[in-house]
């Protein structure tokens, strides 16, 4: 645990190139299903290691629903991919996505 790296919302928003008030609005939307934040002294954190696997878990979700549409759009029957799919365990009010970018798991259910 020594060598986690910790952001604050400021440096959130800094990351993604959006406001506080964005990582605050994001935060807020289960939908997005971002990592449990750390409260330490008051202030709040997300572990960067944390954040860079939900990063990976967005760019999966959003190339294979490409995929989908590409699909669809040939005729060809697609059903979208959502991040959190029925019936995964959620960690701290967030799903755990470590799964469905090749974590642990033989793959997705």
């Amino acid at each position: 645990m020594p060598d986690d790296i910790f952001l604050t919302r400021r440096h959130q928003a800094k990351r993604y190139n959006v406001s506080a008030r964005t990582i605050d609005r994001w935060s807020d939307d289960p939908n997005l299903a971002l990592p449990a934040e750390i409260d330490i002294a008051g202030r709040r954190y997300r572990k960067l290691s944390d954040l860079e696997i939900w990063e990976r878990a967005r760019a999966a979700v959003a190339a294979a629903n490409r995929a989908i549409l590409r699909k669809q759009r040939m005729g060809q029957p697609a059903v979208p991919i959502d991040l959190i799919p029925p019936g995964r365990d959620t960690v701290g009010g967030r799903a755990d996505c470590t799964e469905q970018i090749g974590g642990n798991s033989p793959g997705p259910a």
